[in-house]
């Protein structure tokens, strides 16, 4: 099971509920469990600067977006403590991630590239 938030409390606290959910629930049942939370991490917060100006240039071009938070293990969840960091998505065809299935559309992903390399023009020279 792959529990996310933003606020690392909020997540333990959740954590915490389901587990105890799942080991009552077994319990009725008489089936034993054993959890292992092998890739517990803490969340990673992005950099707000960066953020703001893929913002501003999404709506500058008028793209559609929406900023949200990930939750996931990319790469920036270990680039992030170090250096500013922000993760820039393009929209999966039927929500379909990480998966064989996965595709998007030639359009959402020109305007991806459109969108990033406006961002960098903007965070490397203004």
């Amino acid at each position: 099971m792959d529990c996310r938030h933003t606020d690392e409390a909020e997540l333990h606290r959740f954590t915490k509920e389901v587990e105890q959910d799942m080991k009552a629930i077994c319990a009725e049942m008489g089936i034993e469990i054993s959890i292992d939370l092998w890739m517990d991490e803490a969340p990673v917060p992005m950099d707000s600067r960066i953020v703001s100006v893929l913002e501003g240039v999404c709506k500058k071009e008028g793209l559609n977006y929406r900023v949200m938070h990930s939750g996931a293990g990319h790469d920036s969840q270990i680039f992030a403590p170090r250096v500013p960091t922000a993760m820039f998505f393009v929209p999966s065809i039927g929500g379909i991630s990480h998966n064989p299935a996965e595709d998007t559309k030639t359009e959402d992903l020109v305007e991806g590239v459109k969108a990033l390399t406006e961002a960098l023009y903007e965070l490397a020279y203004k």
